[in-house]
């Protein structure tokens, strides 16, 4: 169930973004302490050192006022010093460790006092809110032999220890430089997320646009409705997944229009062929009846009659079937995809026509231009035939009688055409000719079937056929093979 409820209500850019916030928020703490980490340690070397230097400087302040014990001097010394912010209290004590002067309300911490007066020594001690400096205050008795300073070797002074100057440095503007890095080093965390998250948004709805485009487009095809070719944004994954989508959803489309195309011609071939097929049969069944009435009357006169006409709609029926089964294997032959050289194929077939060309006097034109195609030349070669067959059956009386084989260039698509010029075809029936078993003259010869085979043979080499007709002026059969469509 949850799995489930997530699929449904998260989305795969959400789930990043999720992610990539979980991400940037653990980043941005371990910088953050990483970062207080750091300054901590600066601060508190930039603090030891101050009260390193700064107690150093009161000894040397203190030493005259604490050799003549005047607290009004040695308070004088000292005022600049408590201007300094860290400085929380300042105290002096003499070489007893008496305190003389505290530069601070309240009572001082506890703390302990160095017992190696023989060098200068600096203790510090840590407390929760300051650091408490502890430094020996020296000097030397040379000064009490006149011209000591003149003559005196520096090595045969003596120091003597005379005090103490205590200094507390408070931790306060640690902690105040502390926040302010926690909430200057938040803000500028919070500012990269932000900026990261938007652009991390936008790569991601430029990464899933398509898909999202492809999803929907996905459930249109699903539903019955194919949408229009997907625009390709970039030349990377996505877009030849979008490429081959596109192509994927064109070849769906081109064979559901194909299927219905076929389903409607099933319809109209199964009424045609039912209807055709039905007529011999009721012939047949007419006849055996007038037969049956006959032979109980005793009337055997018309009997070999009768069984002419039956003969003859068997073999009828014979050869629509023999037709139909022509048709039908079309579609399921194997197809050769070859590369013909048309002008000659049509020379060949021109040789198969010499006798009834001949006899009806007419001559048969085939154009220079025709060169090489692609397609099934078995297939190929029974539309001409069957072409040119056609317009020597209704070439009619006129004179001059000629039929021209050619071919009219074009950039997309080549349009070859056979053309006559005989008896012609109303306008009325020239949609109707392409049927099976369609015939406009019943006393011609055949079963109506070429037109529909020859229409199947370019059907399956992706073209088109049509006729253009003019009672007693002759016919043009047009037809395009591979054929391609240009925006």
């Amino acid at each position: 169930m949850t799995d489930t409820f997530a699929k449904k209500d998260i989305s795969f850019k959400n789930r990043i973004l999720f992610a990539v916030t979980i991400g940037n928020l653990l980043i941005s703490i371990i910088y953050t302490v990483n970062s207080l980490n750091i300054q901590q340690a600066i601060l508190y070397s930039e603090l030891l050192k101050k009260a390193q230097i700064t107690t150093q400087l009161a000894a040397k302040i203190g030493e005259l006022p604490l050799i003549t014990k005047n607290k009004a001097l040695l308070e004088a010394e000292i005022s600049e010093l408590k201007t300094i912010p860290e400085i929380s209290f300042i105290a002096f004590y003499d070489s007893t460790r008496t305190l003389i002067i505290n530069k601070q309300q309240g009572i001082l911490p506890d703390r302990s006092f160095d017992e190696n007066y023989d060098k200068e020594a600096l203790s510090i001690q840590e407390h929760l809110n300051l650091f408490d400096v502890l430094y020996p205050v020296f000097t030397s008795k040379a000064w009490e032999i006149p011209g000591v300073f003149d003559n005196m070797p520096q090595d045969t002074e003596k120091k003597e220890l005379i005090g103490w100057v205590r200094i507390g440095f408070s931790k306060n503007f640690i902690q105040q430089a502390q926040r302010k890095l926690i909430i200057t080093t938040s803000l500028i965390s919070l500012g990269f997320s932000l900026i990261g998250i938007f652009i991390l948004w936008q790569l991601l709805t430029i990464v899933t646009a398509p898909l999202t485009q492809l999803f929907t487009a996905a459930k249109n095809i699903k539903q019955g409705t194919y949408p229009n070719s997907l625009p390709v944004a970039f030349n990377d994954e996505i877009g030849m997944l979008t490429e081959e989508f596109n192509r994927m959803s064109d070849s769906i489309r081109e064979r559901e229009n194909m299927l219905n195309q076929k389903n409607n011609e099933l319809k109209q071939f199964s009424y045609i062929v039912s209807h055709d097929l039905k007529s011999p049969l009721l012939t047949i069944r007419g006849f055996i009846g007038i037969i049956e009435k006959n032979i109980k009357k005793g009337s055997m006169e018309s009997l070999p009659e009768y069984f002419n006409f039956i003969y003859s709609a068997v073999d009828h029926m014979h050869k629509l079937l023999h037709e139909l089964i022509r048709v039908s294997k079309l579609e399921y032959t194997q197809f050769n995809n070859q590369i013909i050289e048309l002008r000659e194929m049509i020379q060949e077939i021109q040789t198969i026509f010499k006798l009834p060309l001949k006899q009806k006097n007419i001559s048969l034109k085939i154009s220079s231009e025709l060169a090489t195609v692609r397609g099934d030349s078995l297939r190929l070669r029974e539309v001409f035939q069957n072409l040119i067959e056609n317009s020597i059956k209704f070439m009619g009386q006129q004179p001059s009688r000629l039929i021209e084989i050619g071919i009219i260039k074009q950039e997309a698509n080549n349009i070859y055409y056979v053309r006559d010029n005989g008896i012609g075809i109303n306008p009325q029936y020239q949609k109707r000719i392409f049927n099976i078993f369609e015939q406009l003259d019943n006393k011609t010869e055949g079963a109506g079937i070429g037109l529909t085979i020859v229409k199947r043979i370019i059907e399956l080499h992706k073209g088109r056929i049509w006729v253009e007709s003019e009672e007693g002026k002759g016919s043009t059969f047009y037809f395009t093979l591979w054929e391609t469509t240009t925006s």
